[in-house]
């Protein structure tokens, strides 16, 4: 599955970097029947001095985004009326 990134000018700096997650939910006649979650870790990769700490504004073109894909978070919901 691929998807465009997310505007990042709506995203407050402070949450650009770190941990977050993508959550991927799926829908019959208005129930919720299954909801996919994946931690997601985006993390600054150039080299920054011990001490310091990542440049403002963040460089976006210098954060890369790490998808646990193999370790996702499943539930399954019951749904009253399948016809």
């Amino acid at each position: 599955m691929q998807a465009p990134a997310p505007d990042a000018s709506r995203i407050p700096e402070d949450d650009i970097l770190g941990a977050t997650i993508v959550l991927i939910t799926c829908w019959y006649k208005r129930q919720e029947v299954v909801r996919v979650g994946f931690w997601v870790n985006n993390t600054y990769n150039d080299e920054i001095p011990e001490g310091e700490e990542v440049p403002r504004p963040i460089d976006l073109t210098k954060v890369t985004r790490n998808v646990l894909a193999d370790k996702p978070r499943v539930t399954r919901f019951n749904v009253e009326d399948w016809s």
